[in-house]
């Protein structure tokens, strides 16, 4: 039984294209209100570290320092 000739292969990953649009789709109109507090987050006022002395080698510190270098306040002169 059956239509001979009629593959179903293409389902499935048309299924998964379909769902990963719809997803993006709803993120993009939506804006769900967890991207807006990660968002907010990583824009917050940070303060640059220091991580001389003791933290010199500290992975952590310089991650932190450099966080801080690129989401913190701007230099007013360094703009255009």
């Amino acid at each position: 039984m059956g239509f001979k000739g009629f593959n179903k292969w293409w389902l499935l990953p048309l299924g998964i294209l379909m769902g990963s649009a719809l997803l993006a789709l709803n993120i993009i109109v939506l804006q769900p209100s967890f991207i807006d507090r990660w968002l907010s987050g990583l824009v917050a006022q940070r303060d640059v570290v220091d991580c001389s002395g003791e933290r010199a080698n500290d992975y952590v510190c310089y991650q932190e320092r450099y966080q801080g270098l690129v989401f913190g306040p701007r230099c007013e002169s360094c703009l255009p």
